[in-house]
């Protein structure tokens, strides 16, 4: 006996039938999947009857209630699907897009089954996999209109793009036209820029007459499409290549002074101008130097600046006998090798070109770098700002690594002991805290933990244990207060210790000095 068709079957039919129309629409191939191992179609993109040579799966659930399954604020599809197959579409070196199709509008949304999705389901829900099913979100952004497939061949395109480029080189072909307009006479100075020095420009697509990509990635991405509206971007790739720089420093007499080494990178290069920076790792200060044909010659300038960099302290000091020369003047030369061929270059600098650094600065630097030394731990110091607190913080630690104890008198000092858990416990405190003054009235309490951190610049440093001795006189207030407390200890939550003319004494055990 035959099985009856049911409306579902039918439903799914029609939207599967019509989903392969949409395909069609576009200039694309699907091809029914076989074996049927999850994913329903398999469809290869071509552009203008060319194979690109890229292809994804799809997935296809069709409804004839779309309202039922559409959020009424944001638009987005709300879709209770199988997780059995999940998994292992996100492993596919193919890309899966899951549908979701409304047979009524011949319209769907779509989403693709990658990490993101993955990671999405399980911030929801970790245990999602020991579901039958689960309710997933489809954006409404991703439509089945020609902007909405366009964007999965982008997504198609960035999957499989690092292998198809392997061994090929880009190339473009670019022609624009400016105006004899304010405007036009502008973007044509920026054009200039570029050419001469490599600066980036933005153009849209109005200036534009044609463009073109090498026939692999047009292939691959499609020629752009020329619109007022559309933005073109111009700009060079910031070179990744280190390239070791020596910066010397001599004096106005032709003394030595200090050298620095840096590393740089080519940022930007025209026809006339080349910029170097080792901006990224601007240690142990941000390095900025332009070359510049001029005359028949080669102008060389340089920026040397505090901003923008991220020293560590032991770089920082370093560094100093430079930074100390640069403020006196001088000669500074610039070697550049690692290059086609090697660059020197040299500038005079007057006295004060460079803000001086004080004995303050480097009192603290020299303090933070010896911390780093003992610890190990590195000591960061942006743009080689520090506060007063940081130099207080240096002082203290460096004691704490150099003699293993610290002591600071205190006039007044409030502490709170903490909350008895019964009469009979207040009690008990308050006649050890009456019966331990000293026959001059001292009081003294001990604390001690395990392991102890001080921090300072953003980093913690373990110290080890920590042992404190508080002491100093209790205050005739807090007497009275202990006294009255005494009498009736049920109505004691907290006691709290006010101490006069006392001393903390902090003592690191690892750090002690033998």
């Amino acid at each position: 006996m035959m099985r009856r068709d049911t409306e579902s079957e039918r439903i799914g039919r029609i939207g599967h039938c019509q989903l392969l129309l949409r395909f069609e629409g576009i200039g694309w191939i699907p091809a029914n999947f076989q074996p049927d191992k999850g994913e329903d179609l398999l469809v290869r993109i071509y552009e203008n009857g060319r194979s690109t040579g890229l292809a994804f799966y799809v997935q296809i659930k069709s409804t004839d209630n779309w309202d039922k399954l559409v959020g009424s604020e944001t638009g987005d599809v709300k879709f209770s699907a199988a997780v059995k197959d999940f998994d292992h579409w996100n492993a596919s070196g193919i890309p899966v897009f899951f549908f979701v199709w409304d047979i009524k509008t011949q319209k769907g949304k779509w989403i693709e089954i990658s990490d993101e999705f993955i990671r999405q389901l399980s911030k929801n829900n970790e245990k999602w996999r020991e579901q039958q099913s689960v309710t997933i979100r489809l954006p409404n952004e991703n439509k089945t209109d020609d902007d909405g497939l366009r964007q999965i061949r982008r997504i198609v395109t960035d999957r499989f793009a690092p292998m198809f480029a392997q061994n090929k080189i880009l190339q473009g072909k670019v022609k624009i036209q400016f105006p004899n307009t304010p405007e036009g006479k502008h973007l044509n100075e920026q054009m200039k820029r570029f050419r001469d020095a490599g600066d980036p420009v933005s153009l849209t697509g109005k200036y534009i007459t044609e463009i073109e990509f090498s026939d692999w990635y047009e292939r691959l991405y499609g020629r752009p499409k020329l619109t007022d509206k559309a933005v073109f971007n111009i700009a060079q790739q910031p070179s990744k290549k280190d390239i070791p720089a020596q910066l010397k420093l001599t004096s106005s007499k032709g003394r030595f002074v200090a050298v620095q080494n840096v590393i740089m990178r080519c940022i930007k290069r025209g026809e006339i101008e080349a910029t170097f920076t080792n901006e990224h790792k601007p240690t142990p200060f941000y390095c900025r130097v332009v070359f510049t044909k001029e005359n028949g010659g080669i102008r060389f300038n340089i920026d040397i600046a505090m901003d923008n960099s991220r020293p560590t302290a032991r770089e920082a000091h370093d560094a100093l006998p430079f930074l100390k020369g640069l403020s006196t003047g001088g000669q500074l030369t610039f070697n550049l090798s690692g290059t086609e061929k090697e660059w020197s270059y040299s500038v005079d600098l007057s006295r004060n070109a460079f803000p001086e650094v004080g004995d303050e600065l480097e009192q603290i630097i020299t303090n933070l770098s010896n911390i780093q030394q003992r610890t190990g731990k590195e000591l960061f110091l942006p743009d080689w700002n520090m506060t007063y607190k940081d130099s207080f913080d240096a002082r203290q630690l460096l004691m704490i690594l150099e003699v293993g104890r610290i002591a600071e008198a205190f006039n007044e000092q409030s502490m709170t002991l903490g909350e008895p858990k019964s009469p009979e416990a207040a009690k008990t405190l308050i006649d050890i805290i009456l019966k331990g003054r000293e026959s001059d009235g001292e009081f003294s309490i001990q604390a001690e933990m395990a392991e102890s951190f001080y921090p300072i610049m953003g980093t913690q440093i373990p110290l080890g244990p920590l042992r404190t001795d508080i002491k100093g006189r209790i205050s005739p207030e807090t007497i009275e207060m202990l006294q009255d407390a005494a009498l009736s200890p049920e109505s004691v939550d907290k006691l709290t210790l006010t101490l006069l003319d006392g001393q903390y004494v902090s003592a690191y055990d690892q750090w002690v000095s033998e």
